[in-house]
């Protein structure tokens, strides 16, 4: 078998070589001498990666050119019926956590990968979310997309400690159905993107303090004075200045009417009439 010098080649020519292989030729490239998961780890990261931590975890590593979306993806499942090819590698594990956070901290050593999404189901393992939270802190203190799945009250704490620990830059969604009567939770501040499934929780006052561009609110129960004041506030640019769309729950169409019963004034002013445009 011919063998190729790569790391014999120049700096640049070896940095060329190295551009055009993919994640998978990347790390098992790696895995071939301490020198070459140096080399490796020493060029300039292209990917970015998408982590599900649910019933069939996976890893999925994206180009990060949006003219070619190539996807490969690394995912543990029970079912042997599936076959690693080109653009996926299957584990066949029972209980694959452990093994998936080992294999995919070393991807992260060595590719140095920016994490920008994560769909965590605290259902998945709950006796481990703390480990896993911790986990994903370890490998990076700030994600740019989050959905947390919640659906039993007794992972409130577990969901607490998620956001306490990991900052979310962008986008929120919060699929939750049940919670305690004394759940309090934090929202972060200056998102893109906030959905809340079940934000009985969120009170007035933290309404109030919510700094998002786009919030949605499901199964809310403030009531609609509650709902037209903020919605007045909004109005008169004394909260929300970022604030570009807001949709929420109302009780029905007597509700609605009072929560529409907002001051007006016409105008014909040419730079609020393309503000409202847009």
């Amino acid at each position: 078998m011919t063998t190729f010098p790569l790391f014999h080649l120049p700096l640049v020519a070896m940095e060329h070589v190295l551009c055009i292989l993919n994640p998978f030729e990347l790390i098992k490239l790696s895995l071939t001498s301490s020198k070459a998961k140096n080399d490796v780890k020493k060029f300039k990261t292209r990917f970015r990666v998408l982590v599900y931590l649910t019933e069939n975890p996976r890893v999925q590593i994206k180009g990060k050119s949006k003219k070619k979306r190539r996807l490969w993806e690394y995912c543990w499942t029970i079912d042997k019926s599936m076959t690693t090819n080109n653009h996926n590698v299957f584990y066949f594990l029972e209980n694959p956590i452990k093994d998936m956070m080992k294999r995919f901290s070393y991807i992260q050593e060595v590719l140095r990968c920016h994490i920008e999404y994560i769909n965590f189901d605290l259902h998945y393992s709950p006796t481990e979310n703390k480990l896993i939270t911790d986990w994903l802190r370890s490998l990076q203190k700030s994600v740019d997309k989050i959905v947390a799945e919640a659906f039993n009250q007794k992972f409130d704490d577990d969901l607490k400690y998620l956001l306490s620990n990991i900052t979310v830059s962008k986008k929120l969604w919060l699929r939750t159905t049940r919670h305690r009567d004394d759940f309090e939770l934090e929202i972060p501040q200056g998102l893109l993107y906030l959905n809340v499934s079940n934000s009985r929780f969120i009170k007035y006052g933290q309404l109030l303090r919510l700094k998002a561009v786009n919030i949605i609110l499901r199964e809310s129960i403030l009531t609609s004075q509650e709902i037209s004041g903020f919605l007045k506030s909004w109005m008169s640019g004394e909260s929300h200045l970022d604030l570009d769309a807001f949709q929420i729950n109302v009780s029905g169409p007597e509700a609605m009417e009072e929560i529409m019963d907002l001051s007006d004034e016409m105008t014909t002013d040419p730079n609020v009439m393309e503000k409202m445009r847009k």
